[in-house]
């Protein structure tokens, strides 16, 4: 006897085959496979992705993590990772590729606190955390 209620396949209204994602005409493929190729493979043409593949880049995010050598959220934590205080496709969007590049719009964060940035700001973060609780 099972000791939970059986899942349902993520494609469709079937029940999915025990320990699995998927129902039996669903098990064939692999769908999460296939969406994480697809997702990347749209993501590689993004446009603000390929300002961050040069040299400019490159350097501008040294400049950051020299000048600011601590995490700007925590403060305790060497900054690692250089971080747009507005979204980068929102300044891109208002003001132009320049002021992707412009050190004033970047701070130096933590990996832990520009990831936990980068979760509100998409929305992978659930209300509960995005509230700080």
């Amino acid at each position: 006897m099972p000791s939970s209620p059986d899942r349902m396949c993520l494609d469709c209204t079937l029940r999915a085959v025990n320990g699995t994602k998927y129902c039996a005409k669903h098990q064939t493929t692999n769908r999460a496979s296939e969406y994480r190729n697809l997702y990347e493979y749209l993501r590689a043409d993004d446009p603000i992705r390929k300002l961050y593949r040069n040299k400019r880049w490159k350097s501008t995010r040294l400049k950051v993590l020299r000048r600011d050598l601590l995490c700007k959220v925590c403060g305790h934590h060497a900054a690692t990772e250089a971080d747009h205080i507005e979204r980068a496709r929102i300044v891109v969007e208002m003001y132009g590729k320049d002021e992707f590049y412009n050190i004033d719009r970047i701070q130096g964060l933590c990996h832990g606190c520009h990831s936990a940035k980068t979760a509100i700001e998409c929305g992978w973060a659930g209300a509960h955390d995005a509230a700080g609780q």
